[in-house]
């Protein structure tokens, strides 16, 4: 993996569940770390969301060195970068096995 491409900072949020005001349970994202990364548009679509309007996404591939905190990640997790939300789809691939590199397939929502 050469430097090069690794061009963008990105941090990795992990939900956690904390109170509200009223004692309700409410989801907020901690930072876990933070990271140099690539990122590679793979594809686009727009869908109908019931009926009304219209959703677009975009889904991403996000290139990172590998980090065994960062290879935890779930689907649950999200990116962030340059102010940008990315979902993570699923569990990050470990290329080769090799513990060099980590590959997220995510997607972001676009209005």
């Amino acid at each position: 993996m050469r430097a090069g491409s690794l061009r963008y900072r990105a941090t990795l949020q992990q939900p956690t569940q904390t109170r509200g005001a009223s004692g309700e349970a409410v989801e907020t994202f901690v930072n876990v770390a933070t990271r140099a990364c690539g990122l590679v548009m793979a594809s686009g679509t727009e869908a109908d969301t019931n009926g009304l309007q219209r959703q677009a996404e975009a889904r991403y591939v996000v290139r990172m060195r590998y980090d065994s905190t960062v290879g935890a990640a779930t689907a649950k997790w999200r990116i962030l970068i340059s102010g940008r939300t990315f979902h993570i789809v699923a569990p990050p691939d470990n290329v080769g096995n090799r513990n060099r590199e980590l590959r997220f397939q995510c997607r972001e929502y676009v209005n």
